[in-house]
C-alpha cells in the first residue's frame, strides 16, 4: 500500500460513526430500532458486532484525540502514555453508548 493511501479500516471506522450520530440526531426512531435489533443468525450476528466496534473505535478515537488536545494546552508537562488515553477513551467511549442508547429511546417515542 502507498504511504499516502488511507486504510479501508479507517474509512470504515469514520462512514459507521458518522452514520451512528446521524441516525442519532435526524432519525430517533430508526436509532431506536437500530439499537434493538434482534439478531437470529451467525452472519447477522458478525455483521452487526463489526458495525458496533466501528463505531467503539470512532467514539473512542474522538475522545482519544480531544483528551490529548486538552492535556497539550492544559497540562504540558503531563505526558501521559497513549495507551492509558485509549483505554480511558475506549471506556468513554462505551459509557457514551449507553447513555446516548438510553436517550434515543426517550427521543423515539
Amino acid at each position: 500500500m502507498p504511504p499516502y493511501a488511507i486504510p479501508p479500516f479507517c474509512i470504515f471506522v469514520v462512514v459507521s460513526t458518522a452514520h451512528y450520530f446521524y441516525v442519532f440526531l435526524y432519525r430517533p426512531i430508526l436509532f431506536n430500532a437500530m439499537n434493538n435489533i434482534v439478531v437470529r443468525t451467525p452472519v447477522k450476528f458478525i455483521l452487526v458486532s463489526i458495525y458496533w466496534f466501528g463505531v467503539i473505535v470512532g467514539i473512542s478515537g474522538m475522545i482519544y484525540l480531544g483528551l490529548k488536545e486538552v492535556i497539550r494546552f492544559v497540562a504540558p508537562a503531563y505526558r501521559p502514555s497513549d495507551d492509558t488515553l485509549g483505554l480511558f477513551g475506549s471506556l468513554l467511549a462505551v459509557i457514551a453508548m449507553v447513555r446516548l442508547t438510553k436517550i434515543g429511546r426517550l427521543l423515539a417515542v
